[in-house]
């Protein structure tokens, strides 16, 4: 084992290598808790190999006395030295303060710069147990309640007010005894962000803790790093081979296939390989996944449109029993990988604090094995999304055979089938054969495949055969979903950015609701929110989760169907006699403030807005590159500066303030006079960027009319869509316009668009198009179309 040398003797900083290494590995080990000889033994073991002539290992270790800094020197055996800034070795360390691990990380990367960096955390997992020691030290009186045999009543109205705190902090990771404070998910993704925006990027992000690999942790931690390393359920005390590891990653970067990027993708497959070989004896200890905003952003979309669709459809007798037998057979998959996890404890003579035992009962004197001790209670509340999708399907199949033809029942099973299936094969996709065949025929087909699964998967390959990847959030798996008291809202759940962005949280608690209501009702709830207006759904919402709400205690839950907020730039002409310049009446609504932000008159010359048409027409109908955004910011940036002038800072104020927490981008109605309608407004720049980068951008025209219409209200049902492109003009036309170059195979994309989205969401809603692309159309026929 290495040996601690004095702090005095530690050398200085100067000593790092002129050279940067190809990776900084950060370790950061949080072992003031029951884990503490488990995570010295971690330390110890780094520092058995330390840095290499590719790798600098840099550690923070907080033990139950205090925390230390050390910059492991080349060679391992006794290599470890205290960093030489002694206020950088604190008496105490908050690990579950994002602040700690922020000073920590972004000191190693600005004084040891590398190509790549991989984050390591190591400590106590996702553990009901720990928590709830955590909740008790916070409330003595809690736990005196608790603890008294005397008054039943209150003894149990304590324990439900206990499991009701353990819930509301059960996604937390790292625990400090001392502080007595954890890291819950948005804290990790605080800390990325952090980083990124101080111009430092992370290619790996593991923790080596029990039961953090969540679908929704990954989307909390989107496009911050290339790969998250995690365990979806048990992991052993001794944690990850962090000597292996290291030694293995140099050895591949000191001999480099020409086919391997050793980038952060293939680290970590590597770790992957590395740890599951060291656990033989567990069927999936770790799991790497991609953190690409593309590959998450599809997975969440294919996860939403399934759980819509579910949900949209639970007044239907045989989805609903769908549902039913998906939950039961998770809970005994749960059961039984809880059953495994004991046995293996039994037989291994392993701990496993960094994640729940999963056992009611573990008392020494017991004399059943820990097998048969687990109760339902125990379990975390998560499972399989694989296996939850691949149950979900099983029920589906089933009660489409039982299902009748009448009233359109088997139908909405055949189309949830597909949407099933779709979500089964975004997550775990395949090559198909059209692009098996596409592979030169001198390639290695395995190699592409290989490559094309790297960058295109939810799940990283690797050698291992995985018997569980991702989790998700599963209340019922605690117990029967239909007897159950929990619901997604009593977990820490509505931090995460995933349960904006995924009706998932949504569908569990109207499963749960018609349960106990009439599911006839929902028939009616669900096709208002699917297809009527935004009024409508204001209205609907506000007898679900208003004041008057008939289910208040599922607010959160259906927070995401609420409308976004918008606002409205609207640009009034004034003629100016005076001079040769116009007058432009700005005013800045809000949707949700029901009020007007702010207004200015601004004075602008004709001409600059004629050069700015100009400047376009012949940006887009020359031969400049179209990647080239160059012209298009000088034109937005000369529109901007005359027209938006002092509301640049109120702009970006509101749009900081509209954000959702799933990133969706707040809509800006730009309400513009007919003869304003040809200029480009949405390349117009505020402090931040164009207008159409920022927000999701309509225009809306308005005239003077001497009677006022009312406005046109949308009609339930199916979504209509009109495209036209590229219409042909008459001989007659005056001004012989020349037809626009791109504009037809434009069209034909977004017809196709449509088309597909139509197919994902297997027509709920249904999506109709009708295109007029290429062709000739009158004004009649264009109003036709138009009413």
């Amino acid at each position: 084992m290495a040996k601690e040398r004095p702090e005095q003797e530690a050398p200085s900083e100067a000593t790092q290598p002129d050279a940067p290494k190809k990776w900084l590995f950060l370790f950061y080990l949080c072992g003031d808790n029951d884990l503490a000889s488990y995570i010295e033994a971690d330390f110890r073991e780094i520092c058995s190999v330390g840095s290499t002539d590719n790798i600098q290992v840099l550690v923070q270790i907080d033990r139950p006395d205090g925390a230390k800094r050390y910059v492991l020197a080349d060679g391992g055996a006794a290599t470890e030295q205290l960093v030489s800034d002694p206020s950088l070795n604190k008496a105490r360390v908050n690990t579950g303060d994002p602040k700690e691990a922020i000073e920590f990380f972004r000191w190693g990367m600005t004084q040891f710069p590398t190509e790549r960096v991989a984050i390591i955390f190591s400590g106590l997992g996702i553990d009901p147990k720990y928590v709830e020691q955590r909740v008790l030290r916070q409330r003595p009186q809690l736990k005196q309640r608790i603890e008294n045999d005397k008054d039943a009543d209150d003894q149990q109205a304590a324990h439900r007010e206990l499991e009701t705190l353990v819930n509301s902090q059960l996604f937390s990771l790292c625990h400090d005894f001392t502080s007595n404070d954890a890291l819950e998910p948005h804290e990790l993704r605080e800390i990325l962000e952090t980083l990124q925006r101080d111009g430092l990027r992370v290619d790996l992000f593991g923790l080596d803790v029990g039961g953090a690999a969540f679908i929704e942790f990954a989307y909390e931690l989107e496009d911050l790093a290339d790969a998250l390393v995690a365990a979806p359920a048990v992991m052993p005390d001794d944690g990850w081979p962090y000597d292996r590891i290291i030694k293995l990653w140099d050895d591949k970067l000191r001999t480099p296939k020409p086919s391997d990027p050793l980038d952060g993708r293939q680290l970590a497959s590597t770790v992957v390989d590395t740890v599951a070989k060291a656990y033989p004896e567990l069927q999936s200890p770790i799991v790497a996944v991609n953190l690409s905003n593309y590959v998450l952003s599809r997975a969440a979309r294919v996860l939403d449109t399934l759980a819509l669709a579910l949900l949209y459809n639970l007044g239907d007798w045989h989805i609903l029993e769908s549902l039913s037998q998906t939950n039961k057979s998770c809970v005994r998959l749960q059961k039984r990988s809880a059953k495994d996890a004991a046995e293996l404890c039994n037989a291994t003579q392993c701990d496993l604090h960094r994640v729940y035992r999963e056992t009611a009962d573990e008392s020494d004197d017991s004399t059943e094995p820990a097998s048969e001790n687990i109760e339902p209670s125990g379990l975390l509340p998560a499972v399989d999304l694989l296996q939850l999708l691949g149950q979900l399907r099983k029920s589906l199949e089933k009660q489409e055979k039982l299902a009748p033809e009448a009233f359109g029942q088997k139908e909405r099973l055949q189309r949830l089938l597909k949407l099933t299936m779709n979500a089964l094969n975004e997550l775990d996709p395949a090559l198909t054969d059209a692009e098996i065949a596409a592979v030169p025929k001198d390639s290695d087909t395995s190699a592409y495949q290989a490559s094309w699964l790297a960058s295109n998967r939810l799940y990283y390959i690797h050698d291992q055969e995985a018997d569980r990847e991702l989790s998700i959030l599963l209340p019922g798996v605690g117990g029967n979903l239909q007897k159950s008291q929990t619901r997604p809202s009593d977990y820490n759940y509505f931090h995460l950015r995933f349960s904006s962005r995924v009706h998932w949280a949504s569908l569990l608690g109207v499963f749960q609701m018609i349960l106990e209501k009439p599911h006839v009702l929902w028939r009616l709830i669900g096709s208002m929110l699917a297809t009527e207006s935004s009024g409508t759904r204001d209205a609907v919402l506000g007898r679900l989760i208003g004041p008057r709400s008939v289910m208040s205690g599922l607010k959160q839950e259906m927070q995401v169907f609420q409308e976004d907020g918008s606002l409205t730039l609207s640009l009034e002409n004034e003629p100016n006699e005076t001079c040769s310049c116009d007058d432009y009446r700005l005013r800045l609504e809000s949707s949700i403030k029901q009020a007007t932000l702010a207004e200015h008159v601004t004075k602008v010359f004709p001409r600059t807005f004629e050069t700015a048409v100009r400047g376009l027409e012949a940006f887009f109908i020359g031969e400049q590159i179209l990647w080239d955004s160059g012209p298009l910011e000088t034109l937005g940036r000369t529109l901007g500066e005359d027209v938006i002038q002092r509301f640049g800072d109120r702009l970006r104020e509101e749009r900081r303030a509209m954000m959702t927490p799933a990133g969706r981008p707040p809509h800006l109605r730009l309400r513009i006079p007919r003869e304003l309608m040809r200029y480009p407004w949405e390349l117009m720049y505020d402090r931040d960027g164009m207008l159409c980068e920022q927000y999701a951008v309509g225009r809306q025209v308005f005239m003077e009319l001497a009677v006022t219409r009312p406005p046109v209200q949308r009609q339930p049902g199916m979504i209509r869509a009109l495209v036209i492109g590229d219409p042909v003009f008459s001989d007659s036309f005056d001004d012989h316009p020349e037809q626009l170059p791109g504009a037809r195979s434009e069209a034909a994309t977004v017809v196709e668009t449509l088309r597909q989205l139509d197919e994902q969401l297997a027509q709920v809603p249904s999506i109709q198009v009708t295109h007029y692309i290429g062709v000739r159309l009158t004004v009649l026929e264009m109003r036709e179309l138009l009413r």
